[in-house]
C-alpha cells in the first residue's frame, strides 16, 4: 500500500503472533464512551497502541495497532476486533479509525459474499482485497 502512495487501515488477526505477543503486558491506552443504540446503551471500549511490530524480524513494518470492543449492558462483549495502520493513532481519533475498520470489514465481508455466491463470469470474480484497497484507500 504504501508503494502506491496510499494508507491502510487492515483487520489485524491473531496469526499475528508476533503482533500480540507485543501487546500482552504492554500498558495499552484505552478509552470507554457510552453510546445509544436504540432504546439500549452499550459501551465502546477502544485500546490503541503505536509503533509496534507486524511480525518478528529487523525489517519488520512498524504499525499503530487499535482495538474495539462494544460491550451490552449486561457487560458481555458483543463485537471485538482490532485494526492496524500506519496512521497515527491518539485518544482523539481512535474512535473514529475503529469506526471506519468496522466500514471498510462489512464492505469488504459484503463485497466477497456477493462475488462468491452470485459471481458468474471469470471477469466479475478478479476483484482483489489490494484492488478494493486502491481504490478507498488512496492519500
Amino acid at each position: 500500500m504504501q508503494e502506491i502512495g496510499a494508507h491502510f487501515l487492515f483487520t489485524a488477526k491473531p496469526s499475528h503472533k508476533t503482533l500480540f505477543d507485543w501487546l500482552d503486558g504492554a500498558d495499552v491506552p484505552t478509552m470507554e464512551q457510552k453510546i445509544k443504540q436504540g432504546a439500549r446503551f452499550v459501551t465502546h471500549r477502544d485500546r490503541w497502541l503505536e509503533a509496534v511490530p507486524v511480525r518478528d524480524g529487523t525489517d519488520a513494518l512498524s504499525v499503530n495497532w487499535l482495538e474495539i470492543e462494544i460491550v451490552d449492558a449486561a457487560g458481555k462483549v458483543t463485537y471485538r476486533n482490532s485494526f492496524v495502520t500506519d496512521l497515527a493513532v491518539n485518544k482523539a481519533n481512535v474512535a473514529e479509525l475503529a469506526a471506519c475498520g468496522r466500514a471498510r470489514w462489512t464492505i469488504e465481508n459484503e463485497t466477497f459474499n456477493t462475488l462468491k455466491t452470485k459471481a458468474t463470469t471469470s471477469s466479475t470474480t478478479s476483484v482483489t482485497a489490494s484492488s478494493i484497497s486502491r481504490r478507498f484507500w488512496r492519500r
